[in-house]
Parts: structure tokens; sequence; C-alpha cells
């Protein structure tokens, strides 16, 4: 019994080093040492081969070149919420070469010296949220020694005016940049000088409100466009709709996507402003209202994307059904992925030039004849629940693709069956893979087979 017992506590030992006097309690699960919430005022000695650690939750207020002694092979170090204020003194880290991600947020007040970060090559991950710093850790050289940084988090902090020194030109891979909720008042071209060249693939200015740049006095032409030279995936202006347009008024294509714009008006000023604008790519943002200026000149657009943009809940609601009125020059338009279940009687009338139509990836099950514009060349139905297709919808099309539509099969669609025999409308997904889907005896029976068992009826 004896051995039994010192086998499960050599065992127990192995996971979790919990030893008062050695170890202040963290808790040790093979190379991960979990130090939060211990009310630690120093970080405790540990094990060489410790690579992770957290130590959010103390009262930790400093780390220096000591600190971190005998832990070289640290590849992530939590010491964000510390309660008392922290100091990051010159050399802290200076050993710490495998370091990948440092998470220091949630410490208002917190000291940085000159020279914090030396020795932290391989840092590709450093967050800094919630730390009461100023601009000077973007004009200062603070994160010079950060060659591999990749995301920078610098979220809800006391940053007054955007200028990135230099340094950030050797920061090749860099490409997440946030800065939410700070206190940036106004950007100019002169201002971003150091990311000239860079790709980003996030850079959040959501919640900056630029307030300077509202200013019917604010001198634009001296400003410049900031982003001028720097590209990115995603472009987080929310907040900042009625500013940053000034900067591209001179742009002829904007990509807004998969940001958090929640008013579709937007689209109204992005082109009442940018007045050469021809390609707006708008998708992918939680819309929740509508707020459209009555008295604006017809747009010059080209392209509008508007997939992902819940317009069936607008729709619904009676809101937005003019948008599309001062749109007479479009002849592209994405609508797809918008939970639309029906289109609102004359929604599409002011789209006097439109050739391509998105609207696949609905929930439609049914098109009216007169619905679409007589324009309208190329349309995309896929994957939408139009049960039995009216021939007459279509009627304008030389392109159409209804690939993954759920079908009915019975004879309500002996109409659209014998228009699809002889149309001369071309399909962009191959008709002999159209399927039943309805009911359920002739779940995924060929169109083409049922076409033919309804002629021999």
């Amino acid at each position: 019994m004896k051995t039994r017992t010192l086998g499960l506590q050599m065992i127990v030992v192995g996971v979790f080093i919990q030893i008062p006097g050695c170890f202040p309690s963290c808790l040790i699960a093979g190379s991960i040492a979990f130090c939060a919430f211990k009310n630690l005022r120093s970080v405790p000695p540990l094990p060489p081969h410790i690579t992770h650690l957290f130590l959010e939750n103390n009262q930790i207020s400093e780390i220096n070149a000591t600190s971190l002694s005998g832990l070289e092979k640290l590849q992530e170090l939590d010491l964000g919420e510390q309660k008392v204020p922290l100091v990051i003194r010159t050399n802290a880290f200076s050993s710490q070469r495998r370091l990948r991600r440092l998470v220091l947020g949630s410490n208002p007040g917190l000291q940085l010296e000159q020279l914090a970060f030396a020795g932290l090559s391989s840092l590709q991950s450093l967050h800094l949220d919630y730390c009461s710093l100023n601009e000077s850790i973007l004009t200062e050289s603070y994160l010079e020694p950060l060659s591999s940084l990749q995301t920078l988090d610098l979220y809800g902090n006391q940053i007054k005016r955007l200028q990135p020194s230099a340094l950030f030109a050797n920061m090749n891979d860099l490409t997440y940049l946030n800065l939410e909720l700070n206190k940036i008042d106004e950007v100019c071209e002169s201002d971003l000088v150091g990311f000239k060249g860079k790709h980003f693939t996030l850079f959040s200015l959501k919640g900056v409100y630029l307030r300077n740049m509202s200013n019917e006095s604010f001198d634009w032409q001296k400003c410049g466009n900031p982003f001028r030279g720097i590209s990115f995936q995603t472009l987080d202006l929310s907040s900042s709709v009625n500013t940053i347009t000034q900067f591209a008024h001179n742009a002829s294509s904007l990509s807004v996507q998969n940001n958090r714009l929640t008013d579709l008006g937007d689209v109204y000023i992005f082109f009442g402003q940018m007045r050469r604008l021809k390609l707006l790519f708008y998708g992918g943002n939680i819309i929740k209202w509508c707020t459209l200026s009555r008295r604006v000149s017809p747009f010059k657009g080209k392209v509008l994307d508007l997939h992902g943009n819940s317009l069936q809940s607008l729709w619904a609601q009676g809101k937005c059904l003019d948008l599309f009125d001062n749109f007479g020059s479009v002849t592209s338009l994405n609508l797809s992925s918008n939970g639309l279940h029906s289109l609102p009687r004359g929604i599409f009338e002011g789209l006097a030039s439109v050739l391509k139509m998105d609207l696949s990836s609905n929930a439609l099950v049914y098109l009216q004849p007169d619905v679409l514009p007589k324009s309208l060349e190329t349309l995309y139905l896929s994957n939408n629940f139009i049960a039995s297709p009216d021939p007459a919808a279509f009627r304008s099309l030389s392109f159409l693709d209804l690939s993954m539509n759920r079908f009915y099969c019975s004879a309500d669609l002996k109409s659209f069956l014998t228009w699809l025999k002889q149309t001369k409308v071309k399909f962009l997904s191959p008709i002999q893979e159209f399927r039943c889907e309805f009911p359920a005896g002739l779940y995924k029976m060929p169109l083409l087979d049922y076409s033919a068992q309804l002629t021999q009826q």
C-alpha cells in the first residue's frame, strides 16, 4: 500500500508542483505554469523548462533584468492586470530570446524604461491595451528591438497623435495594429510616413472620432491622404465614416467590408462625398438601421457590393426601400447572403443600367415576373428556395445560375421544365446537376429525369 501511495504522489508532483516555501502555489502542468491570482509580489522561482507563464492579477510592481533569470525557454508571458503600478526596467527581457507573446495589458500607468523590450527579437505579439500609454510608445524607440513583431495591440490608451517613427520600416512582419478607443483627433499624410509600403491584415481605428477633422475649417488639402502608400485587408473606421471619406475624395474604389458599420446610409455618404467613386465594397457589416439622405444627385457608381448586410431585416420593417433610387449607373450589384425571403415590389426600379446581379445564398422562395430590372443580363440565384421558378422572371437574361436551388417537383414545375428545354439562356452550372429537393419521395432525383417522367404521364 505504501509503494502504491508513493507512486501516486510522484505522479501528482509531476503534474502539479505546490510546495509551500519553494513554489508559492503555482500550478505546473508540463511546461505551463499557472501563477495568476496568487498575490505574488515578484516572479516566483520556477523550473527552467517552463515555456508558458501566466502571472496576471498579482501584485508585481517591477520586472527587471533578474526577474526572469533561469526561464530562458519562455515562449509566452502574461503579466496583465497587476493590482499595483507596474514598471518594466531596462533589459527586463534581455534573456528572453524565445519569447513569442507578451501580455502587459490592463496595467493603467504602466511605466516602460527606454530599453524595456531589449532582447525580444523573436517577439511576435505584444499586448499593451489599457495601459495609459501616450503617443511616445510609437514616436520613440521603445519598440525598436521588436524586429519580428506581427501584432501590436494598443487598444484603449491615451494616444493623441498617430505618428509612428521610422523604426517601423524595419518591422516587415507587422500586419495587425489595434488603435481602437484612443484619443487621436486627426491623422494626416505626413503622420503615417513610418507605415508607408506596409500591408495590414487589420488596422483598427474603431471608436477614434478624429474630432479636429470634423470641423468645417479643417484644411483637407494641407492634411492630404494619410493612407497613401499603405494597403489593408481590413481597415476599421467605425464611428469615423464622415471624416475618413474625406481622405479619399479622388478614389475610384473603396472597400470597407467586414467591419462594424451599422448604418446602411453610409453608402450614400461615401458616394456623396467621393464624387469619383465607382466601386464600393460594403459587404459583411453589422447593419442595424438605415438613414438615407433625401437630397442627393444621382451617383456615378458602377459596382455596389452589399453582401451579408442583413437587408431582409431592414426591408421587412419597410426601411431603406428607396436604397437604389440614385444608382442608375450601377452595372453590377451583389446582394448575396442577406437572408432575403422575398424582394419588395419596385425595389430595383432605380437600377436602369444593371447588367449583373448576385442574389445567391439567400432564402428566396419566389421571384415576381416583373421584380428584376429589364436591363439585367446575368443573375446568380444559387442556394435559394425557389420551389417553382416562373420563367417570366428570367425573360431578359442571357446567363443564369440556379445551382443548389431547392426545387419542388410537382405539376407546378411543368412550365419551368418546358422553358428549361427551350430557352437560349446559358446556365452557369450544368442543368444535369439540378435536383428535386421536395417531396421526400423524389429527393435528389435529377430534374431532367423528373421532366421525362412527367412527359410519360
